[in-house]
């Protein structure tokens, strides 16, 4: 067998910086669109018509914003949506969404820089699942930082991922993580 892919995307998006009430501010926001399809076909068989094939389109909206907010604080909040359809050579149209809210709150003052955010995701199948995140960096002395984060994850299976014929696995769940580090870092930032 062999596999034949068409693929196209796009992506249209808007991006401000300036000043607003809560003082230097970046904006920006888009829409993105994938359209995949995929052809399997079994060469022995002596022709090119695909066997089995498989077409998936997502469109994506998201928009962020990062604001410098007074004494030393800045806050990053973010939004986007997704929303996925499938169809293959057998079965019905299967669709999902996904929603996503996040924020980010920190603080760099001289020699110290720490961050702590939330984020929300909420899927059409898999329901709805809060991750967070925090890091902060140090300096130790001269050019030493002393570095740490911990973050959370949320991943969903994509609907090729679930219901693809001899791929897909529709006993998959989310994906979760955790992690942790801690590093020390020698040298000058850019």
């Amino acid at each position: 067998d062999w596999q034949r892919t068409r693929a196209g995307s796009g992506r249209v998006g808007l991006d401000y910086t300036g000043a607003t009430a809560l003082g230097a501010t970046n904006l920006k926001a888009g829409v993105a669109y994938v359209d995949t399809r995929r052809d399997y076909v079994d060469p022995p068989s002596g022709t090119l018509v695909p066997d089995y094939s498989t077409d998936g389109g997502v469109w994506h909206v998201d928009g962020s914003g990062h604001f410098a907010l007074p004494a030393k604080f800045t806050l990053d909040v973010g939004a986007d949506g997704e929303w996925s359809s499938f169809v293959d050579s057998y079965d019905t149209p299967a669709h999902d969404s996904i929603a996503s809210g996040h924020a980010l709150l920190g603080w760099h003052g001289d020699g110290l820089n720490l961050a702590v955010g939330e984020r929300v995701d909420s899927h059409s199948t898999f329901g709805t699942h809060w991750t967070f995140g925090a890091n902060g960096s140090a300096r130790l002395v001269g050019d030493v930082r002393l570095r740490a984060s911990y973050g959370e994850g949320f991943k969903a299976p994509t609907l090729y991922q679930l219901l693809a014929q001899d791929y897909g696995n529709d006993k998959l769940v989310p994906e979760t993580s955790k992690s942790y580090d801690v590093a020390l870092e020698k040298g000058e930032r850019d």
